[in-house]
């Protein structure tokens, strides 16, 4: 689940940081092949029912996120 891609590294950082001090101590930061974004994944879910779940949580907090499956 993605909460945002982002340009600038240090606003990458920002939201890792946010995301761990919300519980999700999982979040991490990633670059995907050939792109020049920083990626901020605040999980990975076996279930999309789980995810979703999720992604309502971090949504009632103020933390845009979605769903990105794995290709």
């Amino acid at each position: 689940m993605v909460a945002g891609n982002y340009l600038v590294e240090d606003n990458a950082n920002t939201m890792l940081q946010k995301l761990k001090k919300n519980g999700f101590s999982n979040a991490e930061k990633v670059v995907f092949d050939l792109s020049e974004f920083f990626t901020v994944v605040a999980g990975r879910y076996s279930s999309q029912e789980a995810a979703a779940k999720t992604i309502n949580n971090l949504k009632s907090k103020g933390i845009d996120a979605y769903l990105h499956r794995k290709k």
